[in-house]
């Protein structure tokens, strides 16, 4: 429910430039967020779909190279389950992400 209401704000006419005001970067945070409101998890195809579907496609595309980037600077704090899917091991990350970047 609140993933929903995360990709329907930022797909909103309010956030229509998202990606490009923002530029690549911004994956980041938007994966941090997609994380936090996923209750269970999410895989790493989910994941790369969810960013595809905010608009990080063709030249904003998240590549191989820059998620082996993410996943190692994020290591200490985001785990992977034996199901494959990726999680806050941490609850403080899930704090900051919750307070700096979803103003909860």
């Amino acid at each position: 429910k609140h993933l929903e209401r995360y990709l329907a704000h930022v797909s909103s006419d309010s956030c229509h430039h998202h990606v490009a005001c923002a530029g690549l970067d911004s994956w980041v945070a938007d994966t941090l967020c997609l994380l936090c409101l996923s209750h269970g998890g999410l895989a790493e195809d989910e994941l790369l779909q969810l960013l595809d579907m905010l608009g990080y496609r063709n030249h904003y595309k998240v590549t191989a190279l820059h998620w082996a980037a993410f996943r190692n600077a994020t290591k200490q704090w985001v785990q992977e389950k034996p199901n494959g899917l990726l999680y806050f091991w941490h609850q403080s990350l899930r704090s900051a992400v919750e307070h700096k970047l979803l103003g909860k």
